[in-house]
Formats: structure tokens, sequence, C-alpha cells
């Protein structure tokens, strides 16, 4: 199993670093976008029509795609009611928060299946960009939903990991 893991972990890397400069290229797009729509209204009097469209669109994917990252990097918005002071427990509680997660994220992947499927019948455009489909934007929130199932899933794998070797993942 600990090659299983080194594997996912390598790949997790890789992902991971081509995600972060993916957030950093659609947040500086974003703000580009931004900016420009403040120029051209205070300066040019001139409204770009699908600005604030697309940085909401970026904002969503944005979101999405830095969740996974703050799973990675263990930094979950999580409210802890029980503190556990040994190890064992502690890890059998994160199995539990890591599969209650993988439930929600489920439920979350389905609808935003249903989600595509339904835009696809129902075809709609976003109003001031014609060519832009509601279906694009649901397909990059799954792919978003997709990178976070991943992430917890390797987190679950070293939790049960840890659970049987203890003292192990600590060192790696």
């Amino acid at each position: 199993m600990k090659r299983v893991l080194d594997v996912l972990d390598r790949f997790n890397d890789r992902v991971y670093r081509l995600q972060k400069v993916l957030l950093i290229l659609l947040s500086s797009l974003m703000t580009i976008v931004a900016l420009a729509q403040i120029a051209g209204r205070f300066i040019f009097h001139y409204s770009l029509t699908w600005s604030e469209e697309l940085s909401t669109i970026l904002f969503i994917v944005i979101t999405l795609w830095g969740c996974n990252i703050a799973i990675k990097t263990d930094n979950e918005i999580a409210v802890e009611i029980i503190k556990f002071h040994r190890p064992r427990p502690a890890m059998v509680h994160a199995i539990i928060k890591d599969i209650l997660s993988l439930i929600c994220i489920a439920l979350l992947l389905c609808s935003l299946i249903a989600a595509i499927q339904e835009s696809t019948v129902r075809v709609r455009v976003v109003a001031s960009m014609r060519w832009f489909k509601y279906t694009y934007i649901y397909a990059l929130m799954l792919v978003g939903m997709i990178f976070v199932a991943f992430d917890k899933i390797v987190r679950l794998l070293h939790h049960i990991y840890s659970l049987g070797h203890p003292g192990e993942e600590e060192a790696a």
C-alpha cells in the first residue's frame, strides 16, 4: 500500500503544481478583466457587457479548483468539538470525517452531472457572452469537484495507512 500511496502522492503533486499555475493565471485574468471594467466605466464611460459575468465564472472556477488545495494542505474549514490526545482515536476520527466528506462530495458530483445533463437538453447561454454555455460552467465545476474527490481519497488512504502503521506517516 505504501507504493500505491507514493505513486498517488507523486501524481497529486504534479496536479497540485499545475493547478497552482492555472489558479494564478485565472486570478490574473480575473483581475485584468475587473480593472478593464473599472477603467471602461470611469475613464471611457463605457461598460464592458461581458466582464462581470466572466469575473463571476472565473471566481466560481477559482473557488472550486482552490478547494482541493485546501484539502491537500490540510487547511479545510472545520469545527472541532472533539479533540483526541492519543493518535489512534484521532486517526479513526479523521477517517470518519474523510468518509463523510466523500459522501458529500459524491452527492455534489451527482448533482453536477445532473446539471450538465439538464443544460445539454435545455441549452442556455450566458446573457452577455452568447458563445459561452452554462454546460461549460458546470463542466469546469465538475473538474474542480473531481480534484477535490481525488485529494480526499488520497487523504483517506493516508489516514488508513497511518492507522495500521503508527509513526510511519509522520516521518514521511
